[in-house]
């Protein structure tokens, strides 16, 4: 076991003995307290930045500014500055939105997508026409 890993289970110690004091069975493994301390669900921040925002829900940043563009992404609280966060309250209210799309969202959806679509079809076609493509290698 490395050295940081087992760093990492002393220091879950006392938060898994203040949620179980059973864990202070010495029957217990260290492996059995290691699964217990990922057990222990993670709080969610109040604010998200915009890349944390895009990691929490799997998207790419290119993906939420195209979302913002067409008018789809979160509210946005905008602080001193250029600082940019998004609430807890609306990541969660974006999700609900997100599941249960409108006509007009959905056509903008789908138009995105077919963009997307498109913009493979021409990298792929470049790609295919370029003497590096292993197609193409050995070719005159």
């Amino acid at each position: 076991m490395s050295k940081y890993l087992v760093a990492a289970l002393i220091a879950f110690i006392p938060t898994l003995l203040a949620f179980d004091p059973a864990l202070l069975s010495p029957a217990l493994h260290h492996h059995q307290i290691f699964a217990a301390a990922l057990a222990i669900p993670a709080a969610e921040p109040l604010a998200f930045t915009i890349r944390g925002f895009c990691k929490v829900h799997g998207l790419s940043v290119a993906s939420y500014y195209a979302l913002k563009k067409v008018g789809l992404g979160p509210r946005e609280m905008h602080l001193a500055g250029n600082l940019i966060r998004i609430s807890a309250e609306a990541a969660s209210a974006w999700r609900k939105e997100r599941e249960n799309p409108k006509a007009d969202e959905a056509k903008q959806l789908a138009l995105l997508a077919e963009q997307r679509q498109e913009r493979s079809r021409k990298a792929a076609k470049k790609a295919i026409e370029s003497p590096e493509h292993p197609a193409n290698r050995g070719r005159v």
